[in-house]
C-alpha cells in the first residue's frame, strides 16, 4: 500500500533549550508499567516571545505523573504555574487552573530523538 501523508501543517520541533510558553491543553491518561498503571496529564505547551518570530507557537507536550514516586512534578508545575505549593493535605486542584499559565521551560533531546521536558519554572 502506497500512502502519501499530508505534511502540510507539521512544524519543526523546537530545539534543545529555554523557551517562554503558554500552557494550552491538559489531557489525562495512563501509563502500564511493569509495576502497574501510573496516571498522568499531558499539557500542551506552545512557545511564545521568540527573537524569530516563526518559531512562535510551537508545540512542546509534557507529561506529569499524577501517581506514584513521579508525583512530586505535578507539584512542581503547580508551583511554577500558581505560585503555590501543593501539599499531602491539600493537592486537589482544577487543571484549568493551569491553563493560559505562562511559563519557563528547559527542553532537551533525548537520545530517541524526542524532546524532554527538563525543568519548569516561573517567569522571572
Amino acid at each position: 500500500m502506497i500512502v502519501t501523508p499530508d505534511l502540510s501543517e507539521v512544524q519543526e520541533s523546537v530545539e534543545a533549550g529555554q523557551y517562554h510558553v503558554r500552557v494550552t491543553d491538559s489531557e489525562t491518561g495512563e501509563w502500564n508499567t511493569t509495576k502497574g498503571t501510573t496516571k498522568y496529564i499531558k499539557w500542551t505547551l506552545e512557545t511564545m516571545n521568540e527573537a524569530t518570530p516563526g518559531n512562535n507557537g510551537r508545540k512542546i507536550w509534557y507529561s506529569t505523573p499524577i501517581t506514584g514516586k513521579g508525583a512530586f512534578i505535578i507539584a512542581k508545575l503547580y508551583s511554577a504555574a500558581t505560585g503555590e505549593f501543593l501539599t499531602k493535605d491539600n493537592a486537589g486542584f482544577d487543571t484549568e487552573q493551569i491553563i493560559g499559565k505562562e511559563l519557563n521551560v528547559v527542553v532537551d533531546i533525548n537520545d530517541k530523538g524526542y524532546v524532554e521536558v527538563k525543568s519548569v519554572s516561573k517567569l522571572h
